[in-house]
């Protein structure tokens, strides 16, 4: 299954449902994901339009503070302090 098989799925869907008026707020939904999908795939294969910057992580990370478990979401959290 690709990323847009979904998308394929719930626009059959919303033509079912033509009448509904719910089914055009979903419908700018759908193209909007699709949108998404096709900025994300050029971004993947290198077409993007972004503009590469070198980025110093050991920098980034130096910002962030000490981690925090939290035992019900079974995670660690690392809160951000920025300009530090």
């Amino acid at each position: 299954m690709n990323l847009r098989t979904p998308l394929t799925r719930m626009k059959l869907a919303l033509e079912l449902l033509r009448d509904d008026p719910a089914a055009e707020e979903l419908k700018s939904d759908v193209v909007e994901m699709e949108r998404m999908i096709h900025d994300y795939l050029d971004f993947a294969r290198g077409e993007g339009t972004e503009t590469p910057v070198e980025t110093d992580v050991l920098a980034a990370a130096r910002g962030l503070g000490p981690p925090r478990f939290d035992a019900r979401e079974r995670r660690c959290r690392f809160p951000f302090r920025p300009n530090t």
